[in-house]
């Protein structure tokens, strides 16, 4: 055979050679693992092949790299030669302008002729940029004169020549302490020191979360940080003026600064009554000196950050970059805005707005918040930032006949004398120890080592504790039956982490349904501060390199510590498959969603593993209408009802680790037209129907009859009556944060081909009664056909409330972290327990800003009132009913609201199949 069709054995040498060329010496491996580990040179990777081609270069590389034969088949690479390095000897820029303005001391030199001395005694030039910027950065030897010309601090030039504005406004502020209106104007400011004073940024780098909170990990602190360092322009609006309200914005304003930032900001003083009299008779003089005196009572109390911001304001406004206005309602009441708006030299924006006061109780003890917008991530985001601007120069240039703008040049001339600076490299300095200060506050220790996530203060709770002790007691087997909600990833996290403390190193296979999980388990696992991490799925094109380093390390006896996350999907492929038990010794498997374990092509999987510490993980573990597959789940985690460790979701709600929440099902009954196509097909389901079996003479043929009269009931036209009805009761003004699970998704039989479309219609038939209702309320669908991009996009605006209203198919059904969302509308019934648990617990989840979940359920039944009702459909209609009923049960027997009626709306068809609906409720609640 011609190996050369399978593997390159060209790329395999210059590989190779760059092995040579970087070792260290203790490098030893086979050739067969070296090829193994590196995909890209093969054609197509076969590793059956690998031990033949391995056989093929033993020869090749010890005669071309003159390397020792090894009797174990062992390379030893041996350490590469260094080459020798030449010492630079380019002299610097501003030894060679010293040199020269030295030499012609009668006068100041024009920058060009500095430049051309310098690029004329240096191999490798220098532009005229980088040569100011580099005599700026030397103010004590080097001097700046107005016509663009340099000379040394050192040599006493002609007298009438102006110096650098800096030194100039310096001297003047020193012996004089006060301004004049010309010194804060445009002419102070010379464009080409702008110009190259402005350095870089890209706040497109930074990783900016929707939402900062003080209360939650990510802190309005960081947001400003990372804002302010990363930005050259901030437009400010400041709804709140008083003690200490700059405290926070101390950390990354001094880099603002040094960037070249730019800034115009509108300020609200503290204002009272005798304030607002004051401006009533137009005595604004009399008004800003009272305003002042306010100023310095506060400056009796500012801190050291409070200054260092002062200082970096008083820099802004000796270099004319700055403008400060104050905002005023016309009438009583306080101009409550609090957003701002950053722009980076590549023209990306990131404005944030929320409810937090920019004090320091706002920012650091109050529950305040704020929300973050960037330009680059959708159209809609940079229409947001596009609004908060429009609005910012409204107000700005006076064009909102509802707030009164006025100067505050008085104010601006008090920063300069109170807080004179010159120095920005003493503010870096400062600013940095200020943020060293915050960080040991914050108390957040590093750890190299796997910990609990350092945001759970407390450590594991009590329940993740029993959870890891009952697994202990089960041989380091069984399922953890979790309601939603609960921490099923931390709990079983949490037991890996233990197994760590007791063994010394971690080898985790994380099994996930879908690719959503793949990364939200990635962010966990990162808070345990676990590494090397795999993520095995169809997006991640280097996971068998990944995987083979691995494999490769752990043949050579060394302790690997590694995590594993995969899709079910990927799991099940050969190429995995090959891989996985060459790197299984040791291995703790945790299977998300353990109930997809129960299909035939991962059973099969994972009757071929032989990894024995297991974990699996689902809020329902048995697989509904399908007892063997439940049978299988349970045999391979060694562990029966009622499991290893289960925790329910009433517990959840009563020891607060779930949402509270109120149940309203709705009726939706068939229509005439309706209910005579319903009628006829139930009719030859009832000469099919065997009451003493309780079965269809006829199955395949009852099938297919079962599923026209479901798309009966699925499309029924008074559905979309009652949820209009819901809609109206929510209100325009509350409904926000609001999931409508619509259609059940996409199925595969093709007797059901025309399902999708039909789930289509009504999904797009729902979105036209709400825009029709509320034109104004926002809102888009979330469904198995949209790209992983969008997404996420769509969650990342629903989540910062831009989306009111997500209508949503199966794919939110599993995993998904949306623990905004407050409103459920169910519109699609479903008998599936694991279906509605699931969707009920996206609702569910703790939030910040989330009191209570409100979930309306809208129940399709045969109108039995009908002239077409046959009385003969009533045994097999009750056995129908019955399964949705079960539902209801479960539902209600855990809302707030079902000892105040929650399912009287059910009188009439409780009553009518006789169904004891409060006896299901009782056995759900035992």
């Amino acid at each position: 055979m011609d190996y050369a069709d399978v593997f390159d054995f060209d790329k395999f040498h210059e590989a190779f050679r760059q092995e040579l060329s970087s070792a260290k010496g203790d490098e030893c491996f086979t050739l067969e693992s070296f090829i193994e580990s590196r995909p890209e040179l093969w054609h197509d990777y076969d590793l059956t092949k690998s031990s033949k081609i391995a056989s093929i270069l033993t020869l090749e590389i010890y005669d071309s790299y003159e390397l020792a034969p090894d009797p174990d088949d062992f390379v030893h690479l041996p350490k590469a030669k260094k080459k020798e390095i030449q010492k630079n000897t380019i002299p610097s820029i501003r030894g060679l302008v010293k040199d020269f303005l030295t030499a012609n001391p009668e006068e100041p030199q024009k920058l060009l002729d500095i430049l051309a001395y310098v690029n004329a005694n240096r191999p490798q030039p220098t532009t005229r940029r980088n040569l100011q910027s580099s005599l700026y950065q030397d103010k004590e030897v080097f001097i700046h004169f107005d016509n663009e010309t340099w000379g040394l601090c050192s040599i006493p030039y002609d007298s009438e020549m102006q110096r650098d504005r800096r030194h100039y406004l310096g001297d003047r502020k020193k012996h004089e302490g006060v301004f004049s209106h010309d010194d804060f104007g445009p002419s102070m400011v010379c464009e080409d020191i702008e110009d190259f004073l402005v350095t870089k940024t890209n706040l497109l780098e930074q990783n900016f979360e929707l939402r900062y909170s003080t209360k939650r990990e990510h802190k309005p602190t960081e947001f400003f940080t990372k804002a302010l360092s990363n930005s050259n322009t901030l437009d400010l609006g400041l709804g709140y003026f008083s003690s200490a309200c700059f405290n926070v914005l101390a950390c990354g304003f001094a880099h603002f600064v040094k960037n070249g930032g730019k800034m115009r900001m509108y300020i609200n003083p503290n204002i009272t009554e005798q304030d607002y009299k004051l401006l009533k008779e137009s005595d604004y003089s009399g008004f800003e000196q009272y305003m002042l005196n306010s100023y310095d009572n506060l400056l009796k109390i500012f801190s050291y950050r409070d200054k260092l911001f002062f200082q970096c304001l008083s820099y802004l406004i000796i270099n004319s970059r700055i403008e400060v206005k104050i905002v005023l309602l016309k009438d009583t009441g306080i101009a409550h805005e609090k957003f701002g708006i950053f722009i980076d030299t590549e023209g990306n924006k990131v404005a944030f707005n929320g409810s937090m006061n920019l004090t320091a109780a706002g920012l650091t003890k109050n529950i305040e918040a704020i929300d973050c917008v960037c330009s680059w991530r959708n159209q809609d985001a940079a229409d947001r930032i596009q609004c908060y601007q429009d609005d910012f120069d409204c107000i700005w240039e006076k064009r909102n006949n509802d707030v009164l703008v006025y100067p505050a040049d008085e104010f601006c001339r008090q920063v300069v004398v109170k807080y004179p600076t010159e120095n920005i490299d003493e503010l870096i300095q400062l600013e940095n120890e200020i943020m060293e200060e915050i960080a040991k506050e914050n108390a957040t220790p590093l750890f190299d080592e796997p910990h609990f996530p350092i945001k759970f203060k407390d450590g594991p709770r009590q329940y993740q504790t029993d959870a890891y002790e009952a697994w202990m007691k089960r041989g380091k087997q069984g399922v953890f039956a979790m309601a939603t909600g609960t921490g099923k990833t931390i709990t079983s996290l949490n037991c890996a982490l233990e197994e760590y403390k007791d063994t010394g190193f971690y080898r985790l296979l994380i099994l996930v349904p879908s690719l959503a999980l793949v990364e939200q388990w990635g962010n966990e696992v990162t808070n345990f501060n676990y590494r090397n991490v795999i993520k095995v799925s169809s997006e991640n094109h280097r996971w068998k390199q990944d995987v083979m380093q691995i494999v490769t390390k752990m043949r050579h006896g060394r302790n690997v510590n590694y995590v594993i996350i995969s899709t079910y999907q990927s799991f099940v492929m050969q190429d995995f498959q090959v891989l996985l038990p060459k790197f299984s010794d040791g291995a703790l498997l945790i299977a998300d969603e353990a109930h997809n374990i129960g299909s035939t092509s991962v059973r099969q999987a994972f009757h071929r593993l032989t990894i024995k510490k297991r974990i699996a993980l689902s809020a329902t573990p048995n697989r509904i209408y399908d007892e063997e597959g439940t049978r299988e789940i349970e045999s391979f985690f060694n562990d029966a009802h009622p499991y290893t460790y289960s925790f329910s979701m009433r517990r959840a709600i009563r020891e607060d680790c779930l949402m509270p929440y109120h149940y309203f099902p709705y009726l939706a009954k068939l229509e005439n037209s309706e209910m005579v196509e319903y009628a006829r097909i139930t009719q030859q389901l009832v000469q099919l129907y065997n009451s003493s079996k309780k079965g269809f003479s006829d199955p395949e043929r009852a099938r297919k009859l079962l599923l026209v009269r479901k798309n009966i009931l699925h499309k029924a036209r008074n559905k979309m009556e009652v949820f209009l009805r819901i809609i109206e009761e929510i209100g325009e003004d509350k409904l926000k944060y609001c999931f409508v699970y619509s259609a059940a998704g996409k199925r595969t039989n093709s007797d059901e081909s025309d399902d999708e479309a039909i789930d289509e219609y009504i999904l797009k038939e729902m979105q036209a009664i709400l825009k029709r209702t509320f034109p104004n309320t926002t809102c888009n669908s979330y469904t198995g056909v949209d790209s992983k991009v969008m997404r996420k996009q769509k969650l990342e605006a629903f989540a910062n409330g831009q989306l009111n209203v997500l209508f949503a198919k199966n794919c939110l059904d599993e995993g998904v972290d949306v623990p905004r969302a407050e409103y459920g509308i169910f519109t699609s019934s479903t008998g599936n327990p694991r279906q509605f648990i699931q969707r009920r617990g996206r609702l569910l989840r703790k939030h910040d800003d989330k009191r209570f979940a409100w979930i309306y359920d809208i129940i399709v039944v045969p109108d039995f009132s009908s002239p077409c009702y046959d009385r003969r459909f009533w045994t097999m209609e009750k056995h129908l009913v019955e399964n949705e009923m079960r539902r209801v049960a479960n539902f209600g027997s855990l809302a707030s609201n079902y000892y105040t009626g929650a399912l009287d709306t059910l009188g009439e068809v409780i009553s009518f199949y006789e169904i004891d609906l409060n006896g299901m409720v009782l056995n759900e609640s035992n």
